[in-house]
């Protein structure tokens, strides 16, 4: 009956004011107030029964303060209603937690809202203290709301009397992957301005990456993303121009400021923090979705037939969209293409070459009697194919996430890209690592295809003898190779601060579901082979019928592709996917996976329809 009365105060124009959280991009942390009055518009069926709520549905109340803020950022999830992403200490609110679903506001459905002007406009007639509120409970998996605390840092400078201290690392540690969100505020000088180095990244905001002494940012360090300043949103913006814009006319003294402090997890951000081989060192910075180049000019994914010049013209305006998008993150070997993958990347390298993280690998052979002669000979291999050492010295673009191994002509990452068959043991092979490191040819080192005892016998190894670190995990990981993530191995990752990077994040296209249908993709000059990675549900033709299905009805719910999504759902798993890209299309499509996140209910389903996998000589992890 109070439901009822409130609808009809507010049908009768009681309601004079509005609040409301949110916006179109799912990162929006800033917060907008309405003045004007808003009239809620017609629904296909109504909330919950006054009675009481629905089964699995909590019954809870929204506290607004005297200066009409509720404190909430919020995410509209389509057919469900407002994901809660952060919630400030004032004025707090009892009845919410990160991650919960609010599905109702006094008595009237979020749930049929079919834009989100629809259900802002809903939230903000009914925005009032006390006005009661839907709840879904937060689910223990999935979201990367529901996991990021919502930090202390400093109120807004309106409310002095509020002020406490920004969290310690202490505290911050105990965030999944030390990844944590909170509020500060920047000193603006007249003359130095804010004094950070900033570098764009479309879907989150801005990197800083590096930090004056004049006028100083004491609460900030290198790394951090600024999402959001006063109520500007710094993401989700068509051009760096744009952006910038925004950013300037936001900077005043004394801005309030959103920061993503970001961890090894992917599931919180889309910048991730990978740890040099050394504590001392600075850490790379990556993009939470890498560009495989295995594909490049390999004949077996039909390179050969692509054009006279193998496809490097394609590839080459991949790479340009790569960077244009700020995910310069790149992974290759000498054994794809015969190298003939590394001398192309090397070769698009000379239009930005301090604006891209590079990993290689090295694959052990038989013949390599010392490991670590035989690594040290191939990085070096390497980085002259790459041209590393001729790039470094001829000055880089702009706009782009400045690499430390660019300006010292090394790699970025180092990998080994499998498990010696014989003859070497997992301490030779660390000490390797360790050689080509000492060396000073990369600033990071990471393991390929090994399983959790693996990697653990080779950081130990690495940390007791060479204080040295690793930095990465490098697995086949999707949808229908969940192995890493069933076994514990992305867990004991993610306990270590190690990022894993998933190969095969679409199961070599098979995840690339249209709703004209599906056949296996061809593998081999003629296309009669299935492709040898990803296969794990091939045999299971109803299987993947259904997996099919689930991936286009939820590539629906949001807007997106069914390869999108199920990138996505690699980085809910806190992976992250690097997905091949021979042409700027590819790299564009990929591209739409980042800037957001799948619900919980959304991950376990999809998970639900897809298949552990297997282990192989070749992979133990």
């Amino acid at each position: 009956e109070e439901e009822e009365e409130e609808k009809k105060e507010h049908q009768q124009g009681a309601l004079k004011t509005r609040g409301s959280s949110g916006g179109a991009d799912p990162w929006a942390m800033a917060r907008k107030q309405d003045e004007a009055p808003c009239v809620a518009k017609a629904l296909p069926a109504a909330g919950p029964p006054a009675a009481g709520p629905a089964a699995g549905l909590e019954k809870g109340s929204l506290r607004v303060g005297p200066d009409g803020e509720a404190g909430i950022s919020l995410m509209w999830v389509p057919g469900k209603g407002y994901e809660v992403r952060e919630i400030d200490d004032w004025p707090g609110q009892p009845s919410l937690h990160l991650g919960c679903l609010i599905t109702g506001i006094s008595g009237v459905s979020l749930e049929h809202a079919r834009t989100e002007d629809e259900v802002e406009d809903i939230f903000g007639s009914y925005f009032r203290d006390g006005a009661r509120l839907w709840i879904v409970p937060a689910q223990p998996v999935g979201s990367r709301g529901a996991r990021i605390p919502s930090g202390k840092g400093l109120p807004h400078p309106q409310h002095p009397q509020q002020q406490q201290q920004p969290p310690q690392q202490s505290e911050l540690a105990t965030a999944a992957s030390s990844s944590s969100v909170f509020q500060t505020w920047l000193q603006v000088d007249k003359r130095a301005g804010a004094g950070l180095d900033l570098a764009w990244l479309p879907s989150e905001g801005y990197v800083v990456q590096a930090i004056d002494a004049r006028p100083g940012q004491p609460e900030l360090q290198e790394g951090d993303v600024l999402r959001w300043a006063g109520r500007t949103c710094l993401n989700g913006f068509s051009s760096q121009e744009a952006a910038d814009k925004a950013l300037e006319m936001a900077l005043v003294n004394g801005v309030t400021v959103g920061v993503f402090r970001p961890g090894s997890d992917g599931r919180y951000g889309d910048v991730v923090r990978a740890s040099a081989v050394t504590c001392s060192a600075r850490p790379l910075w990556l993009p939470a979705i890498a560009l495989g180049t295995w594909s490049w000019g390999n004949v077996e994914f039909g390179g050969s037939s692509c054009s006279a010049d193998r496809g490097t013209s394609s590839i080459k305006e991949a790479f340009t969209a790569a960077l244009e998008s700020r995910v310069g993150f790149f992974d290759t070997a000498p054994t794809y293409a015969k190298g003939f993958a590394e001398e192309v990347l090397g070769e698009c390298l000379k239009t930005a070459p301090n604006f891209a993280y590079l990993a290689t690998k090295y694959y052990p052979r038989q013949k390599d009697k010392r490991l670590d002669l035989a690594m040290i000979a191939e990085a070096r291999a390497s980085i002259a194919r790459l041209q590393r050492r001729e790039h470094c010295s001829s000055g880089g673009g702009e706009g782009g996430l400045a690499t430390a191994a660019a300006a010292a002509g090394c790699l970025d990452l180092f990998q080994l890209h499998r498990i010696a068959e014989s003859g070497h043991s997992l301490e030779d092979q660390a000490d390797g690592l360790a050689a080509v490191a000492k060396a000073g040819l990369t600033r990071a080192l990471g393991v390929c295809n090994c399983s959790q005892a693996e990697l653990e016998t080779i950081q130990a190894r690495l940390a007791r003898c060479h204080s040295l670190t690793l930095s990465t995990c490098q697995v086949e990981f999707s949808l229908v190779r969940q192995h890493p993530a069933s076994s514990g191995l992305i867990a004991a990752c993610r306990a270590r601060g190690i990022v894993v990077l998933a190969y095969a994040p679409l199961a070599m296209g098979r995840l690339c579901a249209r709703p004209s249908g599906w056949s296996a993709p061809g593998w081999g000059r003629d296309g009669s082979r299935p492709r040898p990675f990803g296969a794990a549900m091939d045999a299971d033709w109803p299987g993947m019928k259904k997996l099919h299905e689930g991936l286009l009805e939820v590539a629906r719910s949001y807007n997106k592709t069914a390869a999108q999504v199920a990138l996505n759902w690699v980085l809910c798993q806190g992976a992250l996917p690097i997905a091949g890209a021979r042409n700027r299309q590819h790299v564009e499509d990929n591209l739409g996976a980042l800037g957001w996140r799948l619900a919980s209910n959304d991950v376990a389903k999809l998970t639900a329809l897809g298949v552990p996998g297997t282990t192989s000589d070749f992979q133990h992890g």
